[in-house]
């Protein structure tokens, strides 16, 4: 069975991701009034790689719009601190293994395997493994928070029409 996720109409299963509205729609076709949601060419469409979630901090892969990275916490570790943040980019973090926290500000969440977080851009954050396995995540940033060394990107200009 396949699943589309379609936030311009409400069929099927609907849910809320932190104020966002999404339904989800089995065996959906796709719908030509919806914009592509890659506008590449045909045959340099798709980008394939195998994550290693075996320690650190590592950029997987991305383009210019948007960035995969893989983080595994140590038991008892944290990464980043309470001032910690990403000025431009949004964050969706998804947990593989482990257990773990999430904080920001007064607010705590708890992680476990398949919860996905959403960090928007500028919430200062910081992610603890607290179980006794480390807490192994892939990070997707949106737009691309590190360069391609790991080291962080400095917060875009606004647009004119921004502003």
């Amino acid at each position: 069975m396949s699943w589309v996720l379609d936030s311009r109409r409400v069929l099927g299963v609907s849910c809320r991701i932190y104020g966002t509205r999404l339904a989800i729609v089995p065996n959906a076709p796709a719908s030509p009034s919806l914009p592509s949601p890659c506008r590449c060419r045909q045959e340099a469409m798709m980008k394939s790689v195998k994550v290693n979630l075996s320690k650190g901090f590592r950029i997987v892969c991305g383009n210019r719009r948007s960035q995969a990275a893989s983080m595994v916490i140590a038991s008892g570790d944290a990464e980043g601190d309470p001032r910690n943040s990403h000025r431009g980019a949004d964050q969706w973090l998804f947990v593989f293994s482990g257990s773990g926290l999430a904080i920001s500000g007064a607010r705590r969440v708890k992680l476990g395997p398949r919860s996905l977080l959403l960090i928007e851009k500028g919430d200062r954050h910081e992610i603890r493994a607290i179980g006794r396995h480390p807490l192994r995540t892939l990070n997707f940033y949106v737009p691309p928070a590190y360069t391609k060394s790991g080291e962080p990107r400095p917060r875009g200009r606004r647009k004119a029409s921004d502003r």
